[in-house]
């Protein structure tokens, strides 16, 4: 991914594509070069996509699909489905519910 502007040869727009299948049972500094093109990337675009990442291409095809269908929705829908604060994410605490009435 040497030298990724974010622009391709005709000026458009292009997302750096970083290969990690090398990551995993690689050396040293095959970890470093792959660390190095995905810190490029950060840097000089702002996010990237990732091969070699060894999940299955059915799942990576229910996924797309998903995310089509979410920002396919009318923007009122979309936005019923926020969180019910900016403080809960996904790794927000449950509590048990209240059993005080």
């Amino acid at each position: 991914m040497s030298g990724t502007t974010g622009a391709d040869a005709g000026g458009r727009f292009a997302v750096p594509v970083v290969d990690i299948s090398g990551w995993s049972g690689g050396t040293a500094a095959g970890r470093a070069l792959i660390a190095a093109d995905v810190d490029r990337a950060a840097r000089t675009v702002g996010f990237l996509q990732i091969r070699g990442h060894g999940i299955p291409d059915g799942v990576v095809r229910d996924f797309a699909a998903a995310l089509d269908a979410f920002f396919a929705l009318p923007l009122e829908e979309k936005k019923r489905l926020r969180p019910p604060s900016p403080g809960v994410t996904a790794d927000t605490p449950r509590r048990a519910p209240s059993n005080s009435a």
